[in-house]
């Protein structure tokens, strides 16, 4: 994996807010970009980006399988399987999943290593069955 330490990333706000005394864009910046960029793919299905049907989290059709051990490490290995692909910043470290039955949902916690960084990083995301 090439590193880019040292290197920002940099992208613009999502809610597409005005800077205050500028009047462009809020930038987001470091860390935040990269777990926005996680939780896209996380969180995308298949077929659902225009014109790049094969980027997808994978994880879509595992919300809908019955809870159990078998369901968790085949969502965790998805969600490895993704970033890693998708998502080249990151090297995931470890991911973590645990069951909300009561709620329909999933609680993910991915500890990944930033490209530009030597410290471990955690984002979590909530996928519950739509």
């Amino acid at each position: 994996m090439a590193t880019t330490n040292g290197k920002d990333y940099i992208d613009f706000d999502m809610e597409f807010t005005a800077h205050p005394t500028t009047g462009d864009l809020v930038q987001v910046k470091k860390n935040n970009v990269i777990n926005r960029q996680i939780q896209n793919i996380v969180k995308t299905a298949w077929y659902e980006r225009l014109m790049q049907p094969n980027i997808s989290g994978g994880v879509d059709g595992l919300l809908f399988e019955n809870f159990g051990p078998l369901t968790d490490s085949r969502l965790a290995k998805a969600i490895k399987n993704s970033i890693s692909k998708f998502v080249p910043i990151a090297q995931v470290k470890k991911v973590k999943v645990i069951r909300k039955e009561d709620q329909n949902a999933y609680q993910i916690y991915i500890e990944y290593l930033p490209d530009n960084s030597t410290t471990t990083v955690t984002t979590e995301a909530y996928l519950e069955r739509a």
